[in-house]
């Protein structure tokens, strides 16, 4: 729930810069701007929905796993033809990305390290089962790192108890810079100290690492302002969304990660009401994700359930539909931000007071 109220606030300005989007779409408070105040989350809340189909699928065997996500992934891919050729035209005039996020839709490693880890419990289980999601969606060198740097972040927050205290935003920090694969990632993490200690803005952290106008679509930068923002926020979900979704750029993929990081510490009580009431998850229903939600609680349960494996029926139909819905939705919003793209921004002030 964390993931889709943040990516259903963050999904109409998403790419936008930051200052062009406070022209467009104002401030907080935040409310669903995409679909006539309905909320709508994209595509990466449906990859954790289909990751989580794919794992009960497996039967606690991550290679039949690989083999499920990879053939879901495939199809969901079908109601979005369109936009997946415009994601090949744009990455090839770009050139070579690297460090870009991965072009396939519903692909995203990260968010689906975050339902793994919240599904296996322990780093040492769940580690095996990130690497085979990561391969499946992306051959950036650092993607499995970074996703396993998302999974150990969720096994923290599934440990905190917010009345207690029992861990601490600083003391997160340091556990996951103490667990980080590479010294790239441990780099990045040790860079988080200083602003975290001193409570700085969200903003102001964003553009200490040269992140001004908006989070660039690197999956680095992604996880690292993400676990800020929880870390920043750390018992106040609204503020560490809210914030996210205002830095511009891929606020997107933010969003979701700080909401599901930031829900997976203090659960769908912390959600506001009022962004729960006009969330939408066509085509699953409230009685899918209850049942979805019961299969997945403290899984696998044993041997005989786990071989059993009864995963949700998939809404293939509806899915499709929901994606081609979506798509007009990118389109018309495309076609009317046309003339604010084309309007100047005003000059940044070169001294402030």
């Amino acid at each position: 729930m964390g993931c889709a109220v943040g990516e259903a606030l963050a999904v109409a300005r998403n790419r936008l810069p930051r200052r062009r989007a406070f022209r467009l779409l104002g401030r907080t408070p935040l409310r669903y701007q995409f679909a006539a105040g309905r909320g709508i989350p994209a595509d990466r809340t449906h990859a954790l929905l289909i990751t989580v189909q794919a794992m009960l699928k497996s039967r606690a065997d991550h290679r039949s796993f690989g083999r499920h996500l990879w053939n879901r992934v495939n199809w969901y891919r079908l109601g979005m033809p369109f936009r997946s050729l415009f994601r090949v035209i744009t990455n090839f005039q770009n050139g070579d990305q690297s460090d870009s996020m991965p072009s396939k839709l519903a692909a995203d490693p990260l968010i689906r390290a975050a339902a793994i880890s919240l599904m296996i419990q322990g780093n040492q289980h769940a580690n095996r089962w990130i690497e085979t999601s990561t391969k499946q969606s992306s051959m950036i060198e650092s993607a499995p790192e970074l996703a396993m740097l998302i999974g150990n972040a969720i096994q923290i927050a599934q440990r905190v108890e917010p009345s207690n205290q029992n861990v601490t935003p600083s003391a997160a920090l340091e556990c996951l810079i103490a667990e980080a694969d590479s010294q790239r990632v441990k780099n990045l993490l040790i860079k988080l100290r200083d602003p975290l200690a001193q409570g700085k803005s969200l903003a102001f952290t964003a553009a200490a690492f040269g992140w001004i106008d908006g989070i660039p679509p690197k999956m680095d930068a992604i996880a690292i302002i993400s676990i800020y923002a929880w870390l920043r926020h750390f018992s106040r979900l609204r503020l560490a969304v809210e914030h996210t979704v205002l830095l511009g750029g891929e606020c997107c993929a933010v969003a979701a990660l700080t909401g599901a990081l930031s829900g997976a510490t203090l659960g769908k009580r912390a959600i506001p009401s009022e962004w729960l009431e006009n969330l939408t998850f066509f085509p699953h229903d409230k009685s899918w994700r209850k049942n979805l939600v019961s299969r997945v609680k403290d899984w696998p349960h044993g041997v005989e359930d786990v071989q059993q494996a009864n995963a949700q029926p998939s809404q293939v139909t509806g899915q499709i539909l929901r994606n081609c819905v979506f798509g007009c939705f990118s389109v018309l919003h495309f076609l009317l931000r046309i003339p604010a793209r084309l309007m100047p921004l005003p000059q940044r002030s070169e001294s402030r007071g």
